[in-house]
This record gives structure tokens, sequence and C-alpha cells, in this order.
């Protein structure tokens, strides 16, 4: 029983390996090596990932169109962000819709900033 146990994490340190890429916000790695959620769900997932990817485009997007007095406020509103989605831990379905819920907001605010 232990050598198939041994085998199965061994396989599954391969699969990680194999499918660890980086999502736009940051580096998968660390994540997968510490085995912490919501991120290892986020780097898991294509769907997920590709979310990420989105959000963190439109994040920069709108950082750098700020006013440089509105930065430090916008930083925050994204951490604040950051805590909701790592509530989710790895539900799928409510990351998939923080992650919508925040695509949609920035999108507003580049919009706005573009008037």
């Amino acid at each position: 029983m232990r050598r198939l146990r041994t085998l199965i994490q061994a396989l599954v340190l391969c699969l990680v390996n194999v499918t660890s890429g980086d999502a736009a916000s940051f580096s998968c790695t660390p994540y997968f090596e510490r085995r912490v959620c919501p991120e290892v769900l986020i780097c898991s997932e294509p769907n997920l990932s590709r979310l990420d990817d989105v959000m963190a485009s439109l994040y920069e997007d709108a950082r750098r169109r700020m006013p440089t007095g509105f930065s430090t406020g916008f930083r925050d509103y994204q951490r604040e962000w950051l805590a909701k989605r790592a509530n989710c831990g790895c539900n799928y379905e409510c990351l998939e819709r923080q992650y919508r819920s925040q695509i949609e907001a920035l999108r507003r605010t580049i919009n706005q900033m573009n008037q």
C-alpha cells in the first residue's frame, strides 16, 4: 500500500510539473510546491488561467491610464478583490464568478476613463 501511495504521489508531481504554466498575474510554481488554493486551481484549470490572463491585462491597462492621485486607491481596490478571490479557496464556480465580476468592473473603469 505504501509503495502504491508513493507511486501515485510521484505521478501527480510529474503531471503538475508538465501542466504547470504561469497565469498572467503570478508564477504558479511556488503554489504547486506548497499546494495552495486558489492559485493551484487557477493554474490547473485552463478557463481560470485564461480569465486570470484577461483580468491581469485589464488591470495593468487601467493602472497605466489611472491618474497618479488615484493609483494607491486603485491598488487597494485590487487587493480587496484578491482577498475575495482567496475566500473562494478551491471552489471553481466561486473563482469563475469572482474573475468574471472583476473583469467586468475593470472594463467599466477603462471605458469611463476613455470618455
